[in-house]
């Protein structure tokens, strides 16, 4: 069999890894042969090989396959792979060394992330493309300082420089300093050393702007409802609150009426316990450790001010027992009956799946019930009673009926094998509890 024949045969039955170890031998024993293709400046330090960013390296081979190049030390055999990021492009030796001499100035200096989210721009403005957004304690490589237009918050310009830089991954862009902490560091240094670089502001740990960060703030209305035990759904919900965006980059206000999220790049303290989110109208004031206020400014320039809290509670295990208290009520309704009949106001019958049935009622028009209403809908426990009430009744009815566009309540007590409901028109109500009755109710008394 010819030799090149039987050789491409076997090499196409070694596995993958055999065959980058093939190839990788293959252009090592070829570089021996080959003419350089230049020089490049070490963007990164390259620990296992001792070689600190600024320093100067021969490079013979490029590899766009396995994204490397193989380099050699300057005044050195050895040659070894290096990806492709790490050094500039291959040039001549002069122009290397200028190359060299222009990152000079931030050799061995590298950055820690402050806040998470931190966006890398393709630009030195605030308003440039974003090509990047950085992790929380993501150390980065600084090349250069640049001029660019400083972010504002309000009149007054951010502290800060920007700063042309370079990620572990190759993104290179232009990163506002000041959500950054500056340190040096050599490849044969272990231990950070921290640095402040000509005029560039180093941003010190704020331990009150942390909490605020890494916090999950909820309306303040929801540690009222926890307090008076009196959890409603339809305004407690999980989503709702300030999510100061520490895992994403993005912060959000939302309620039963807002519901705004901002990319931000930045965040300053611009008085005592205030803070400012760059490129977004909101400011955050500490009221205490586990209180805050977000001030929010609408697209029609109108401010808006929400109070927020920490919660030590649960907030699903809150709404899922609190649905499960409305459940058992509304349970006990339907095994009580389900059928009741009234001389006066017809037959009510309560299904398991939270519908009733009403025949005969035409009592009730029009003084609770519209003309030509239906007697079919859902029907449920919907609203709390109030302290001084809470011992007379069992709690709130409300039905809805299906061709009318209000509910109607009743207060409601299961006795003597059937139910009382007392209609609540009238009565005077605190949000969503009943806390006094009419002074005239209609009463409606069903039995089994």
């Amino acid at each position: 069999m010819d030799f090149s024949l039987y050789f491409c045969y076997a090499f196409c039955a070694m596995n993958t890894k055999i065959k980058m170890f093939f190839c990788a031998c293959f252009l090592l024993a070829l570089s021996a042969c080959t003419k350089h293709l230049g020089y490049g400046v070490l963007l990164w330090n390259l620990d296992d090989k001792n070689l600190s960013d600024g320093e100067i390296v021969k490079v013979y081979i490029k590899s766009n396959i396995s994204g490397t190049y193989v380099v050699e030390k300057i005044d050195s055999d050895e040659k070894f792979e290096i990806p492709l990021w790490q050094i500039t492009e291959p040039t001549s030796k002069k122009k290397a060394e200028d190359t060299s001499k222009r990152y000079g100035d931030f050799t061995n200096v590298y950055a820690r992330v402050l806040l998470d989210g931190l966006p890398m721009r393709a630009e030195s403005q605030n308003v440039s493309k974003q090509v990047y957004r950085l992790r929380e304690n993501e150390v980065i490589r600084v090349l250069r300082q640049g001029q660019g237009e400083k972010p504002r918050t309000g009149n007054k310009e951010i502290e800060g420089e920007w700063l042309y830089v370079l990620a572990k991954d190759g993104t290179e862009g232009w990163c506002f300093s000041h959500s950054l902490k500056l340190f040096k560091m050599k490849a044969d240094e272990k231990a950070w050393t921290d640095e402040s670089k000509n005029n560039i502001t180093e941003t010190k740990e704020d331990t009150v702007l942390q909490g605020i960060l890494e916090a999950k703030w909820y309306p303040e209305s929801f540690q009222e409802m926890i307090d008076k035990k009196i959890i409603d759904p339809a305004l407690m919900k999980a989503t709702y609150g300030f999510d100061s965006g520490a895992k994403s980059g993005t912060i959000r206000l939302q309620d039963s009426n807002t519901d705004v999220s901002f990319a931000y790049s930045g965040v300053e303290k611009v008085a005592k316990n205030r803070y400012k989110f760059t490129d977004a109208p909101i400011e955050v004031t500490v009221r205490s450790d586990s209180a805050i206020s977000v001030s929010y400014t609408d697209e029609s320039g109108k401010p808006k001010m929400y109070k927020m809290v920490t919660l030590k509670e649960n907030i699903d295990e809150l709404l899922a027992s609190e649905v499960s208290r409305r459940q058992k009520l509304y349970r006990q309704i339907v095994a009580a009956g389900p059928d009741f009949t009234s001389t006066n106001y017809g037959v009510l019958t309560f299904s398991a799946d939270g519908r009733f049935t009403w025949k005969k009622f035409n009592k009730l028009i029009p003084s609770l019930l519209d003309k030509g209403t239906k007697g079919a809908g859902t029907v449920g426990v919907k609203y709390f009673v109030g302290e001084k009430l809470a011992r007379e009744y069992d709690g709130v009815l409300t039905f809805s009926f299906e061709n009318m566009n209000r509910e109607v309540n009743f207060l409601y007590k299961l006795e003597n094998g059937g139910i009382r409901l007392e209609d609540t028109n009238k009565s005077h109500m605190n949000g969503n509890i009943v806390e006094e009755r009419s002074t005239n109710p209609l009463v409606l008394y069903f039995a089994k």
